[in-house]
């Protein structure tokens, strides 16, 4: 786990967001669980994670502690503001049309696309993605698909690695 701090002004709303980051990646995390890993002090970890529990950005269940809807409710209102989709969503309903298979909208985060739109086709086909879901760039289709418009240059600072993890049988493991 990432126990660099950031170099913010805030001290406090540093250790709110690598608190909901690490819920993010360990949900269900107890309360020593994620003030030690994170390296934080006993008393401002309960502080915020008291503070994040009333506001809804987090719920606490039999002492463990998951994220709330709070988030959710923001992440769909982000969605909603997201230009690109209402604009991209015709062109997804024809191409799902017209194939009969899923259809994803996914955009670069960072090092990883994310899906933020998704239209289910009637085959029972069973791909586990959500909207908001990250993948790794070099074994998903979307991230496939951007790399394929990428600048060389660009693929070797998100990809700095000639050997990539693989995930699956067909995983792609080598940049070139």
């Amino acid at each position: 786990m990432n126990n660099q701090t950031s170099k913010t002004s805030v001290p406090a709303l540093d250790k709110t967001v690598r608190i909901c980051n690490y819920l993010f990646n360990s949900p269900g995390a107890t309360f020593s669980q994620i003030q030690q890993d994170l390296g934080l002090p006993k008393s401002s970890t309960s502080s915020l994670l008291t503070a994040l529990v009333e506001h809804h950005f987090l719920r606490q269940e039999r002492g463990r502690f998951f994220l709330g809807l709070k988030l959710y409710e923001w992440g769909n209102r982000s969605l909603e503001q997201f230009d690109i989709s209402k604009v991209a969503r015709p062109v997804l309903e024809k191409l799902r049309d017209s194939t009969d298979l899923i259809c994803h909208l996914g955009i670069l985060d960072e090092v990883a696309p994310i899906y933020i739109l998704k239209l289910e086709s009637a085959q029972p086909i069973g791909i586990k993605t959500w909207v908001g879901k990250k993948l790794p760039l070099h074994s998903s289709g979307v991230g496939k698909a951007l790399c394929a418009w990428l600048p060389p240059e660009t693929i070797d600072t998100l990809l700095p690695d000639e050997t990539l993890p693989r995930y699956t049988d067909t995983t792609i493991t080598c940049k070139s």
